[in-house]
């Protein structure tokens, strides 16, 4: 019996979802993966082998939270929480720190605010140095606090502590009013990230959209009954002629990626067709180069 060949335009990605007899079907642009590993996928649909790096630059003791830019970057390892410099030196900032309390952090300017449990800071990525939140003395004032979530949206400083989302003073991210300085959520808030006319919360049972410029000013609706998993969320660019819009990318608990857009607009990225199961926790970044990628890791629950 004669073999039917057929040509492949295109890889479309991981379909994990769907039943595996409609996996290897053509569908309308190419065809799914139904699992690959360590290839990528660019915007033409063309799969390449993914680049990878060898060797161990640092060891420590349980190191984690790793952030950085082109000047910084900063993680904890064990009681410290340190710095490595472009030259790959580290420095310790700052010392008896929870072990395995992780960090949160958000980039404003040349400053990086961070936040644990139980401190909150700030280092100037030009001389490398960090400073605590001064006590204010102004009439119903008070320090920021930090929490388990930092964002930053139209001059103000955000920290989710608990179920509680804090908000700084406009312009003056190290302290708050004493009057009016929290929104309260049902459950424990795992991601915080603005766009340009507000901000998606999510809490450990669904999304919020805040709409509006602040606090004051906030319309509050559900988008979605699926929260999303702690850490697993970034800020994103989509670019569509020559406008540039800035979205939320994050991981559901049910393990699909979504994407938040102004408006309070969710769409289900990979048209619900890849799955990522028993996902705890993780963190998310955006690698830019030849094309865009989202890029997660996750811890399984136990």
């Amino acid at each position: 019996m004669p073999e039917h060949a057929f040509e492949v335009q295109s890889f479309l990605g991981i379909d994990n979802t769907s039943d595996p007899v409609s996996r290897s079907v053509q569908r309308k642009g190419g065809i799914y993966f139904s699992e690959i590993d360590n290839v990528d996928i660019d915007d033409n649909g063309k799969p390449h082998r993914r680049v990878g790096y060898g060797g161990s630059l640092i060891t420590g003791t349980h190191i984690r939270s790793l952030w950085a830019n082109d000047d910084i970057c900063l993680f904890g390892d064990g009681t410290n929480f340190k710095r490595l410099d472009t030259d790959d030196t580290i420095h310790t900032l700052i010392e008896n720190v929870d072990a395995i309390d992780p960090f949160a952090y958000v980039e404003v300017g040349n400053f990086v605010y961070f936040s644990n449990s139980s401190i909150v800071g700030y280092i100037d990525t030009r001389v490398g140095t960090t400073s605590s939140f001064s006590t204010p003395t102004e009439t119903f004032k008070q320090t920021m606090v930090g929490g388990q979530v930092l964002e930053f949206y139209n001059s103000r400083l955000y920290a989710a502590s608990g179920s509680d989302l804090y908000f700084s003073d406009p312009t003056v991210l190290t302290r708050m009013d004493t009057r009016k300085n929290a929104i309260a959520f049902p459950s424990r808030i795992t991601m915080v990230k603005a766009v340009s006319d507000g901000i998606y919360v999510s809490d450990s049972d669904k999304v919020h959209f805040l709409a509006g410029r602040s606090p004051t000013e906030f319309i509050s609706r559900i988008v979605s009954d699926i929260p999303a998993v702690e850490g697993m969320s970034v800020s994103g660019m989509v670019k569509k002629r020559k406008m540039v819009t800035k979205t939320v990318l994050w991981i559901g608990s049910n393990g699909c990626p979504y994407e938040g857009y102004p408006e309070g607009i969710v769409v289900t990225k990979q048209g619900g067709l890849f799955s990522m199961s028993d996902l705890e926790s993780g963190t998310a970044i955006i690698k830019d180069g030849d094309y865009q990628q989202l890029i997660t890791i996750g811890r399984l629950e136990e």
